[in-house]
């Protein structure tokens, strides 16, 4: 079974569960299953599109697989943690930075899928600002293209404008 074709059987049953009207825990518990069989391991792209489907915060699909261990995340994926702070905010980060990051990461399916976006209030690097941290390396001086080109090292991958 190619990627399609598990895509295709994830939505399916995702769409299945999404007419229950019960959300408890024994039912994400069978739908995380089910996806871990699909998959091979759950992956992060399915845990989003899993929590604004079926309109339960994503933090409680991370909780479930924390106390479930035969429930295996993905692994892999790029993080990036972006400033919010006034200071970056000020010097054209912040929400530029995020808009920017989410705007990429929907223009590219691969990216969409790899990336970990978060922000943060402040990294207190002011000083070199805006702020972003790329899988635990902090990058100074940030800018929508100057990220661009950080996601395009870190993914190994040519981004198209």
């Amino acid at each position: 079974m190619d990627h399609r074709d598990k895509e295709k059987e994830f939505y399916e049953f995702l769409n299945e569960y999404q007419k229950l009207d019960d959300r408890g825990q024994e039912i994400l518990v069978s739908l995380l299953r089910e996806i871990q069989e699909t998959f091979g391991a759950i992956p992060r792209w399915t845990l989003e599109e899993t929590a604004d489907r079926l309109q339960v915060k994503p933090t409680f699909l991370q909780a479930i697989l924390k106390r479930y261990p035969s429930l295996k995340e993905e692994s892999g994926g790029v993080e990036v943690v972006i400033c919010t702070g006034p200071n970056c905010s000020k010097r054209g980060g912040g929400a530029a930075l995020v808009k920017a990051a989410r705007k990429l990461m929907n223009e590219n399916q691969t990216l969409g899928r790899n990336v970990r976006l978060r922000t943060t209030g402040c990294f207190r690097q002011c000083r070199t600002g805006p702020n972003c941290r790329i899988d635990g390396v902090l990058h100074g001086e940030m800018s929508p293209e100057k990220l661009r080109e950080q996601l395009e090292k870190q993914m190994d991958l040519h981004v198209d404008s």
